[in-house]
């Protein structure tokens, strides 16, 4: 059984968020922009993750995720940001002859001009900040002024995970990003061929605005799927 949780949060362009998880990880980040000046600037953003571990015949897989917050700072053209802290994922798979599975997918945009496509969607004014970037790359290097959105993953060792290399950028200069893709993808970002014990997985998000990015409220669900083949 999932477990339901509610958030609430006041003040500007925040409303009460509710969600409701089972057998996935879920992601949900919100926030506002405000145009001044043409300076986009996101005031907080944040997500909540819940992750159910999965057991199957054989193979023990064990996904844990605390339940965390994290926030961007002011977002605006001058700089790509990063939320604070990175979402964890901590992964023990016993009796793996095939390993685990991490994969990742979005809700992105709602309305049929830009249905299915992945991004902080802002449902008010129908603008979707695409990602990795407007042109939905598989990946792309932020930069300061152009929009774009996306993840980076690394592991506490690497013994026995594999990092899909489209995200496999994470480091504290670059702003090179894997792209979220639409709920009917999913995207493996991290896998193993084997047994691996107590592996942490770290997912950074980023996110880059132009200085044309029309204000307002944008928000995403991100999911995340772990299981054993």
């Amino acid at each position: 059984m999932g477990k339901f949780f509610q958030k609430y949060k006041k003040g500007k362009n925040f409303k009460k968020l509710i969600f409701f998880a089972v057998g996935a990880v879920l992601i949900l980040i919100n926030f506002g922009i405000s145009n001044e000046a043409y300076m986009a600037d996101v005031s907080s953003s944040w997500l909540i993750i819940q992750v159910s571990g999965l057991t199957a015949a054989g193979p023990t897989l064990d996904c844990t995720t605390p339940l965390t917050l994290t926030e961007f700072p002011e977002i605006d053209d001058q700089s790509v940001k990063v939320s604070v802290p990175d979402a964890t994922t901590t992964v023990t798979c016993t009796n793996c002859t095939n390993g685990f599975r991490l994969q990742v997918s979005d809700k992105g945009s709602s309305t049929a001009a830009v249905s299915g496509s992945p991004g902080l969607w802002n449902s008010a004014d129908e603008v979707l900040i695409g990602s990795a970037d407007d042109n939905y790359s598989a990946s792309s290097s932020l930069v300061a002024g152009t929009k774009g959105y996306g993840i980076q993953a690394t592991t506490t060792s690497g013994n026995g995970i594999l990092i899909n290399p489209i995200y496999d950028r994470a480091s504290s200069t670059s702003d090179w990003v894997g792209a979220l893709t639409a709920t009917s993808t999913w995207t493996t970002v991290a896998s193993s061929s084997g047994d691996v014990s107590g592996q942490i997985i770290y997912i950074t998000h980023k996110a880059a605005v132009s200085a044309d990015t029309k204000g307002g409220s944008y928000s995403d669900v991100i999911y995340y799927n772990c299981f054993a083949p």
